[in-house]
């Protein structure tokens, strides 16, 4: 079930990710991946999998915004949280966590990101969850916090060293 978003002067629709996406995406998560991340190419492979799975029911499900052309200019999943996320879920909820969430940087400002959080909110309660759960590691501190807290508020908590030695991540939850 496809839903358009309309805003000036871009406008774009979210729909399930297609086989045909994948190349635009990797393209898109690679541009935010930094360069100097050893474990770039692996990185990306990994993604590649999940997605390709999620096709084929590997418990992720993805959406994706995609331009008036038809082509890829964001994506965010959700599947059931891995077991680091758990101590940050509500007890006895049915949670999700929200994966690969990256947009284009050309849509910067355009609604998508907005519209692909909406979009997944939806179809997690759609799926019978009651909330999603997230993280953000630290290099995502520039881009990718300031857009979770002006959509969702201030982070529940803070993982400490989720990603290493001194490398926390700001965590939300949102209650479906």
């Amino acid at each position: 079930m496809s839903e358009t978003h309309s805003v000036e002067p871009q406008q774009f629709t979210v729909d399930e990710l297609e086989l045909r996406d994948i190349d635009f995406l990797l393209e898109i998560i690679g541009s935010w991946i930094p360069d100097e991340n050893m474990d770039k190419l692996e990185e990306l492979e990994e993604i590649r999998m999940r997605m390709e799975g999620s096709m084929h029911n590997n418990g992720y499900t993805y959406l994706v915004a995609r331009n008036t052309n038809g082509i890829a200019i964001g994506v965010m999943g959700i599947r059931k949280p891995e077991d680091k996320m758990i101590e940050f879920a509500t007890p006895d909820a049915n949670s999700a966590e929200l994966v690969n969430a990256f947009r284009s940087q050309h849509a910067d400002s355009k609604g998508v990101g907005r519209a692909l959080l909406d979009s997944i909110k939806k179809r997690a309660k759609d799926l019978g969850f009651t909330e999603i759960i997230l993280n953000s590691g630290p290099r995502y501190e520039i881009t990718g916090w300031g857009f979770y807290k002006k959509t969702i508020g201030e982070p529940i908590t803070i993982a400490y060293g989720y990603y290493g030695v001194g490398h926390h991540a700001p965590v939300w939850k949102i209650t479906l």
